[in-house]
């Protein structure tokens, strides 16, 4: 019974003895205590009789009689090595049982106390065995916080059943073998066949099919949100049908295997569903994965093409591979078939048979080959199925796509997820290793599959949006469990070896408590599980004993391609259990090799590996393959170990070389100059064979490998040496480039150094300057934590600079470089990035020169959001006083646009944001006439002609009309609002004038560029005005104006004109803004019946602290809103309004829509534009800005706009002169003319009468 529960056939525990066999004369009489503890060690070899098993027990306690009385304490003295066993934690006890009666006949008066010893127990397990006339009784005592009193009524079934299976064993005539011996209690039999019986659920549906029947439900709904674009259903079975056409033309056919090599992108689900409905099978092959290995994978497979994205492309050219590109040209294929078969959304050449291959997963493998893992469609699909059940994933899960391709996890976040009808939230490789956090929270994710090490770099109190986290890949960290419990989410753990398709165990709830770190929780539905004897998969194990887990059902995997070996060794049919429990035929099950037990609920508690296979930051290693790989690397390595070790919770490889032949002796060498030179040699051998995770950090040279009793080579004797080794001396042996250490000099390199020891977990004086990250251990997540330690610093880098730049000096450079120049680099953008570019410039017309594409501000985008019904456009027709060169005016126009990006900018949309590409070699719209009446008539009709047109969002919004009238000629202007503002229409007039001039050698002033003001904007940090905004406006509401229409209609341009006397604000400290903004808070309360208002104020931008931002010639203005309290004197309104100008003006870069939905609650659908009820305007432009001159032709210019959709009134305030125009604009459909007349009435008498 030991033997089985503590998973060993060799035991040891310790029995109390009466002591009365001992040689001493009368000592059966001796009115003294005599008893005595001693340890008892059997060891159980299976294939030994039972008999004669149970005369060696016997002999072997004949044997020790002379010898009892030594005692336990000092047997440790005699033998020291045996110290360690001799600390037993169980006591047995053998007595004859004690009868109440005759014990009160001899001493009466005496209560008999049965429970008087449980007070002197010393050992958490107690079993005394009573043997009476009518039996054996059997009692136990047990500490409850070490087992638990189901598992210890367990144990003591099963100890009565093997004493009845050991008592039958012995008395028969042949004789049984320990090995034939069912030690199962009928109670655990019965407890495991309950929860084993009957069919197991198997979905026999092609996983593309279970995919394409959600694209007739919701083909509208978004299936991946990809940083490089968004596809609903309906365009994912539409590329990928177009791109299974052209695999079907290349020869894909039933079973053909098809490799994919990408990063992370849209184009990864488009490619791997396209090779499932053309027939094929999906062969990931790693963008990390070194050139040689990935031609060992596509030889194994015989993958007849490699589908890749542009640089994978490239990085493979020379392997002689068939590749195809996909990109973006493949929307370009989703009309016209190119490839010599009928043009239709997707090919069916036969049916697919659902237990045919769909895809082959290779894992590291013993022999130094990968091992291809064979799952089938019936497999994937009945594990999807499940999983969407089990996790509670639908149409409303947004689940982040973190792991390789290369990871069966890959599946399960993109496959799962679309059967379910959901979103595949997709980061850039960027993105995924340096920003994930922001990218989880700007994609709205809220389902996580990612391994513990990843879950411990987030912050779950930023996270609100997450409502499931599963914990896969490597064993939970208890600490994991601390940082994530206590918030909302729920925590589950999955389980699954690749050969199971995915997942086969998974929590059966939610972690509660740090303890259940180890637990697996319960089998899928499609899965069934097993636990049977380590050493015999033949016989189940009792219930709460370690085992080797077994899995059957449909998830199974086919095995192991083109090696039979294997896989008759890992997959075996009907074990010798089923017969014997009757359970019949045909059950396939793959030996996983984890050793686990079963708990009293039900679910499964994880206990390490019988093999050596491991895990490593969600990787699966066979420590066989890296040995065969470091011994073929060298003629000289006669036999290497390689090991697992876990220092301070960061796991490495470490490799003992056998270098000697023993005649020194069997212990380590000493580091030597020629041995780490010769290290470096088969590292750079290794980097081409094996991926980096598997690359040992340390070399070990030993003189010979330790071997056991045995003669198998003993993995813990080297895992123990290096593990009592300190830091500093293991060390020694790390593989570097040999380089003596160089120490850190500046600032930003001790910084680093530090930095790097907290994320390497290395003492920081071992890394030097001339250090490589890589080389010290160092992975994608390691720099993953260096980043997150950066940032908390305020060190801003990235993963992809770590790679750029891995040696610690060059870094450290690099980044103080980027520090120095930070101004420098707020005058500089590169755009977006070259993925997000391409797809821009795919949804432009091809003539169209791209010269960059940069994010557009939230006022522009408010301003594209009307763009196609011409709002926001303004016509501006300037009147010379007299003919004019046309040439001239031309050629001042084009170099007027040459020079300044924003006019030779066009717009789009891609993945529901806007952005503005700037054209190379734009020619301006210039389009001439003849004025056959009025001038002014002919322009003001050329205009409103214009405004009736339709504008396509890619259509330049910058065009021209130069009209030649008799004595006079005119220019009309269109320019969108998102080209210019009020301060930069001035800064283009300016440029024309100018460049309009005969001598062409005078230059304007250069003006800054709307790329300048975009990333200068991108580099404030935002945390400060949300916490602002968000604290101005807590608790306010945006009150409805007296009869305004609850639906947004479009404005039909009425306008209501008043004149008043500007107030006088010399020696006030106030300016006219801050009077306005006070008085129209009065109208507001006044018509709303509320003295709480929120309104917007047309803001400039310009008072941000960036250098020449009143040069930038683009539109720089943002709505901000106002709100003021109207309960108090009109002097204490005029100073709040003011002090909250000063107060808001290092905010107000923060865009209005931001604004809008992040610092308040007022609720707007996501698909509408947030509406201001009122906006208030103060346009103070100098008079020198609305007229100027062109060699010696004066010219006034006349404004026509068409009125935006965004307000309910737009009051807009212009001085001029001693007095002020105020303009309300707003739409009768909206609200009534009465109500603004009434509202500009009142304004113009507040302002008569304010307090100055």
């Amino acid at each position: 019974m030991v033997a089985q529960y503590s998973g060993s056939n060799d035991v040891v525990f310790a029995a109390t003895l009466s002591g009365r066999n001992a040689p001493v004369h009368g000592i059966t009489e001796m009115l003294a205590p005599t008893i005595t503890t001693v340890p008892v060690r059997v060891c159980i070899n299976s294939a030994t009789n039972a008999r004669e098993f149970l005369q060696n027990v016997q002999q072997q306690a004949t044997d020790m009689i002379p010898f009892e009385h030594t005692g336990l304490q000092r047997i440790a003295e005699l033998v020291p090595d045996a110290a360690a066993a001799l600390d037993m934690q169980h006591l047995f006890v053998v007595q004859p049982a004690a009868d109440s009666d005759e014990a009160s006949a001899e001493f009466p008066g005496l209560v008999h106390r049965q429970d008087i010893s449980e007070q002197f127990d010393d050992y958490a397990l107690t079993v005394e065995c009573s043997i009476g006339s009518k039996g054996i009784s059997i009692e136990a005592r047990f500490d409850g916080a070490v087992i638990s009193t189901a598992k210890m009524q367990r144990m003591l079934q099963s100890f009565a059943h093997i004493a009845g299976q050991l008592e039958q064993a012995e008395s028969a005539p042949e004789g049984t073998k320990m090995s034939d011996m069912d030690t199962l209690s009928p109670q655990d039999l019965d407890s495991i066949l309950s929860v084993n019986s009957g069919p197991i659920p198997s979905v026999e549906r092609c996983v593309h099919d279970l995919i394409l029947d959600m694209v007739s439900h919701q083909p509208d709904a978004t299936a991946i949100s990809a940083w490089d674009g968004t596809l609903n259903y309906k365009q994912l079975k539409q590329l990928s049908g177009k791109l299974s056409d052209h695999l079907v033309s290349l020869g894909v056919r039933h079973g053909t295997s098809v490799g994919v090599c990408m990063d992370k992108s849209q184009w990864a689900a488009v490619s791997m569903l396209a090779i499932l409905r053309a027939g094929g099978v999906v062969v990931p092959l790693g963008v990390q994965l070194p050139l040689g290995r990935i031609k060992l994978i596509v030889d194994d497979a015989k993958a007849s093409v490699v589908l890749a994205d542009q640089k994978q492309t490239e990085r493979l050219a020379g392997l002689g591979l068939e590749m195809f590109t996909v990109d973006e040209s493949l929307r370009k294929r989703a009309v016209v078939s190119d490839v010599g078969i009928p043009d239709k959304w997707y090919t069916r050449v036969t049916e697919i048979n659902v237990n045919q291959p769909a895809w082959i997963v290779y894992t590291s493998g013993s022999t130094g080959t990968p091992k291809g893992v064979v799952l089938t469609h019936a497999g994937i699909s009945s594990s999807l199925d499940s999983q969407k059940k089990v996790f509670g994933l639908s149409k409303t899960s947004r689940v982040l796509q973190f792991a390789a391709h290369t990871f069966d996890a890959a599946i399960q976040e993109i496959f799962t997820t679309l059967s379910a009808g959901g979103c595949v939230c997709v980061p850039s490789e960027d993105e995924r290793m340096s920003d994930l956090q922001h990218f989880i929270i700007e994609r709205a994710v809220n389902f996580l599959s990612i391994t513990p090490t990843v879950a411990e770099l987030l912050t779950p109190s930023q996270l609100p949006n997450i409502n499931t986290v599963v914990l896969l890949g490597e064993p939970v960290k208890p600490s994991v469990l601390d940082l994530w419990m206590d918030h909302h989410a729920d925590i589950l753990g999955g389980y699954g070896p690749t050969e199971c398709s995915i997942y086969a165990i998974v929590s059966a709830a939610p972690f509660t408590d740090r303890k259940q770190a180890n637990v697996l929780g319960s089998p899928l539905p499609s899965c069934r599980v097993w636990v049977v004897h380590p050493d015999d998969h033949n016989k189940l194990c009792p219930i709460g004993a370690p085992g080797e887990l077994l899995i059957e059902g449909p998830q199974v995997s086919q095995g192991y391609l083109n090696d039979a070996a294997k896989t008759d060794g890992a997959f075996i049919t009907d074990p010798g259990f089923t017969a014997r429990y009757g359970l019949g035929n045909g059950h396939r099950m793959y030996r996983t090799g984890d050793l686990v037990q079963q708990n009293d609920d039900g679910t499964y508690t994880n206990l390490g590996r019988r093999d050596t296979q491991v895990k490593i930051r969600g990787q699966r290693i066979e420590l066989g393959e890296i040995e065969y790989s470091v011994v073929q690397s060298s003629e000289n390595i006669r036999s290497a170990a390689a090991v697992f070790v876990n220092r301070e919770d960061r796991p490495t490889i470490a490799v003992a070389v056998e270098v000697g032949e023993g005649q020194v002796g069997d212990g380590v060498l000493a580091p030597s100059k020629t041995l780490q030179k010769a290290w470096e040699e088969i590292r750079i051998r290794l980097a081409e064979v094996l991926p980096q995770y598997m690359i040992p950090d340390f070399f070990i040279p030993i003189n010979k490998l330790p071997v056991n009793s045995s003669g198998k080579l003993d993995r813990r004797a080297i895992t123990a040496v290096l593990e009592d080794m300190d830091d500093n001396k293991l060390e020694e042996y790390r593989l570097t480039t040999g380089a003596r250490l160089v120490p850190v000099t500046t600032d930003m390199e001790k910084q680093l150094q530090q930095l790097w020891s907290q994320a390497l977990r290395r003492p920081a004086e071992s890394i030097g300057a001339n250090d490589n990250f890589f080389h010290l251990n160092g992975d994608s997540l390691a720099a993953i934590q260096l980043v997150a330690a950066a940032r908390a610093v305020d060190i801003k880098m990235t993963v992809a600079q770590i790679f750029q730049s891995p040696v610690l000096r060059d870094l450290a450079t690099h980044l103080e470089q980027a520090t120095h120049s930070h101004e420098t680099r707020s005058h500089h953008i590169e755009g977006v990035d070259q993925a997000t570019q391409a797809a821009i410039k795919a949804t432009l017309p091809s003539h169209f020169n791209v010269e960059k594409v940069l994010e557009t501000t939230e006022f522009q985008s408010l301003v594209l959001h009307e763009h196609t019904q011409g709002r926001w456009l303004m016509h501006a027709t300037i009147t010379y006083n007299q003919k004019v060169d046309k040439q001239r005016v031309h050629r001042a126009l084009q170099t007027t646009v040459d020079k300044n990006e924003v006019i030779r900018t066009v717009f789009t949309q891609h993945d529901r944001k806007y952005y503005q590409a700037i054209l190379n070699n734009f020619t301006v719209p210039f389009q001439e006439h003849i004025a056959p009446t009025d001038l002014s008539t002919f322009c003001k009709s050329l205009v409103q002609e214009d405004q009736k047109k339709h504008l396509e969002l890619h259509e330049p919004p910058f065009k021209t009309w130069f009209v030649q009238g008799e004595h006079k000629d005119s220019l009309v202007v269109r320019i969108s609002h998102a080209q210019y503002d009020g301060m930069s229409l001035p800064i283009f007039f300016q440029q024309l004038q100018v460049w309009g001039e005969p001598d062409v050698e005078v230059e304007a002033e250069a003006p800054r560029q709307m790329s300048y003001y975009i990333n200068a904007l991108r580099a404030i940090d935002t945390k400060p005005a949300m916490k602002f905004w968000g604290d101005l406006l807590q608790g306010s509401s945006m009150a409805r104006l007296p009869g305004a229409s609850q639906t947004s209609k479009a404005m039909t341009g009425s306008y209501i004109v008043k004149t008043v006397l500007s107030p006088k604000v010399e020696g006030s400290g106030l300016t006219v803004s801050s009077y306005l903004k006070a008085a129209w808070a009065m109208v507001l309360a006044k018509a709303t019946g509320t003295s709480d208002v929120v309104f917007a104020h047309l803001v400039s931008g310009r008072s941000l602290p960036i250098d020449d931002i009143e040069k930038v010639n683009g539109p720089c203005v943002n709505l901000i809103p106002i709100r003021v309290n109207t309960a108090q004197p009109q002097s204490n309104i005029l100073q709040q309004v003011h002090q909250q100008h000063i107060s808001a003006l290092p905010h107000e870069h923060l865009g209005w829509e931001t604004i809008f939905r992040q610092c308040t609650n007022w609720n707007t659908p996501t698909d509408q534009i947030p509406r201001f009820s009122s906006i208030l305007q103060y346009q103070n432009l100098p008079e020198a800005q609305k007229s100027f001159g062109m060699h010696g032709a004066e010219r006034s210019v006349d404004y026509t706009v068409v009125p935006p959709n965004v307000t309910d009134v737009w009051v807009t305030v212009e001085p001029k002169g001693g007095e002020m125009s105020i303009v309300a604009g707003y739409s009768e459909e909206v609200i009534a003319s009465e109500v603004v007349e009434g509202l500009m009435e009142d304004l113009c008498e507040v302002l008569k009468g304010i307090e100055t």
